[in-house]
C-alpha cells in the first residue's frame, strides 16, 4: 500500500490487494479504517485554527455534499451556516468518559494522546446467544476523539450498536443503534438507519453499506460502525482454545 493515497479509491486498493473473500484478519480492519480516520483528522486541526472567513473553497465543498448524510442536509445546522457566513462550524464535543462498560470486554491500554491528535477506539463483542445456539449476539461501538493544542480530549461522535445474526446463514438478523455524541443536531436521526441492513449477509456488508446506505436519512460515521459488522464472520469461526492447541499462545 506505499503510496496508495488514504482517501478515495483506498479501500478498493486494499480489497484487491487482500484477493477473494477479503480474509477478515486484524490487519485488514485495521486498514480498512483509515480513511473514515484520516478524513477526520482535518476537523482536529480546524478546531485548532478556526475559519472567520468567508470561504469560495468552503461553499463549493457543501454543493458537492449536499444530503451525502443526515449532517449534510440543505437547512441543517452546517448548510445553514456555510449559506449564512461562508465558511465551516467547528463542532467541539464533551470530555470523553471511561471506555468500560457493564459486561464489556476489556480494553487495551491506550497511551495519553498529544495535542493535535486525533484516536478512534472500536470494540466489537460476539457472544452465543442463551439458550439459542443458532443465534449470535454483537455488542459493538466506536469512540472518536480529538485533542486540541490545549491538551483537552473531546469527544467527536460516538455510537453503540447492538445485532443479533442467524449463525448458520450468516445475515444480520437485526440491527439498533445508539447515538451517544454527534456534532450536530440533524445526526441523531440517521441511527435508525442501521434497522435496514437486517437480511445482509456478513460477508457483503462492507460492499453493501456505502452501495445502500446514502443520503439524509442516513450516517457516514454510523456506516463504518455497520461495515465493521463484516469481522463477525471471523468471529464466529474464531476457537479461542482450538487456536491455542493449533499455533500456541
Amino acid at each position: 500500500l506505499r503510496g496508495v493515497v488514504v482517501g478515495p479509491g483506498f479501500r478498493a486498493r486494499l480489497r484487491a490487494l487482500a484477493g477473494p473473500g477479503h480474509p477478515a484478519t486484524l490487519s485488514f480492519s485495521l486498514l480498512d479504517q483509515l480513511p473514515g480516520a484520516a478524513f477526520l483528522v482535518g476537523y482536529t486541526l480546524m478546531a485548532d485554527n478556526p475559519p472567520t472567513q468567508d470561504s469560495p473553497a468552503a461553499r463549493a465543498r457543501f454543493a458537492t455534499r449536499v444530503d451525502q448524510c443526515a449532517g449534510f442536509t440543505a437547512t441543517g445546522t452546517i448548510g445553514t451556516w456555510i449559506t449564512t457566513v461562508g465558511h465551516s462550524p467547528v463542532p467541539r464535543g464533551p470530555r470523553p468518559p471511561e471506555l468500560a462498560e457493564p459486561g464489556a470486554a476489556g480494553w487495551h491500554e491506550l497511551p495519553p494522546l498529544r495535542p493535535l491528535s486525533f484516536r478512534r477506539a472500536r470494540r466489537l463483542d460476539v457472544r452465543r446467544a442463551a439458550g439459542r445456539a443458532e443465534v449470535a449476539e454483537v455488542a459493538a461501538m466506536f469512540r472518536d476523539i480529538s485533542v486540541g493544542r490545549d491538551g483537552e480530549p473531546t469527544v467527536l461522535h460516538e455510537y453503540s450498536l447492538r445485532a443479533t445474526v442467524d449463525v448458520a446463514r450468516r445475515t444480520v438478523v437485526a440491527a439498533t443503534a445508539q447515538p451517544r455524541v454527534l456534532p450536530w443536531q440533524e445526526c441523531p436521526a440517521a441511527a435508525a438507519s442501521a434497522r435496514r441492513v437486517a437480511g445482509v449477509a456478513l460477508a457483503d456488508l462492507r460492499r453493501w453499506v456505502p452501495a445502500q446506505l446514502s443520503g439524509p436519512s442516513t450516517c457516514t460515521h454510523l456506516n463504518e460502525a455497520l461495515r465493521a459488522l463484516a469481522d463477525v464472520e471471523h468471529l464466529l469461526d474464531w476457537d479461542p482454545a482450538g487456536r491455542e492447541r493449533q499455533s500456541g499462545p
